[in-house]
């Protein structure tokens, strides 16, 4: 009448699950404007690019300070124009005219780096941000709304992945807990069962269901 087996639950495939429960983790992106300010002031977002936004294809990603070809020449413009000229022609005077013409050369240089560092800026602008048209101003109002309309987005889907988070982890918990009172509501069974097959084998009873198993099988063996 004995029969073998064990408790329903399994120490190894408790253990399995206590453990990808524990690895479990569900994460909420942060926002984009978080992650850019901090690729801005580590320098992570930096990255070469060609010599003019206006030439070759577009790389989607986000840009860094030094993206800009040109604007070191807004940062130092005096310093490279006189670079420039440099062992060519000796300094002139101060206050002498060509001192003066000097002067209007590298602002003219300054602003004519300037207007195509925001030209260049602008022609990037146009081929991320859809619909644009060819009026600098149109791209620049394109490209708020454009921006505005991402942030929106990305509030609306961090909300959503932040509360289908909270309740993927609450199923994980209330499945967790049924699992834990499926597994004793079992080995309290299993117990029990235990306890009446020892009780029934110390007395030489057995039950009738086991009594009309051994018959069939009695009489199929003589047939």
């Amino acid at each position: 009448m004995h029969q073998n087996g064990g408790p329903v639950n399994n120490p190894s495939d408790a253990a399995t699950a206590a453990a990808a429960l524990s690895h479990y983790s569900m994460t909420v992106p942060q926002p984009t404007e978080m992650s850019f300010q901090a690729q801005s002031s580590t320098g992570e977002g930096d990255r070469p690019m060609s010599a003019s936004f206006g030439m070759g294809d577009h790389q989607h990603g986000g840009h860094g300070l030094n993206d800009f070809p040109n604007l070191d020449a807004l940062k130092s413009p005096t310093r490279q124009a006189n670079e420039s000229n440099t062992g060519i022609h000796a300094k002139p005077a101060v206050g002498s005219e060509e001192w003066h013409k000097q002067r209007r050369d590298n602002h003219k240089e300054v602003e004519r780096r300037r207007r195509e560092t925001i030209n260049e800026g602008i022609n990037e602008l146009a081929k991320i941000v859809p619909g644009c048209e060819k009026n600098k101003g149109s791209i620049l109002q394109r490209a708020v709304q454009f921006i505005t309309q991402l942030k929106e987005n990305e509030q609306a889907n961090i909300e959503k992945w932040t509360l289908e988070k909270l309740l993927t982890e609450q199923a994980i918990t209330e499945l967790s807990n049924s699992c834990e009172k499926l597994k004793s509501d079992c080995q309290r069974a299993w117990d029990e069962k235990e306890a009446y097959r020892r009780a029934c084998e110390k007395h030489g009873i057995v039950p009738e269901e086991f009594q009309n198993q051994g018959e069939n099988a009695d009489k199929n063996g003589e047939n």
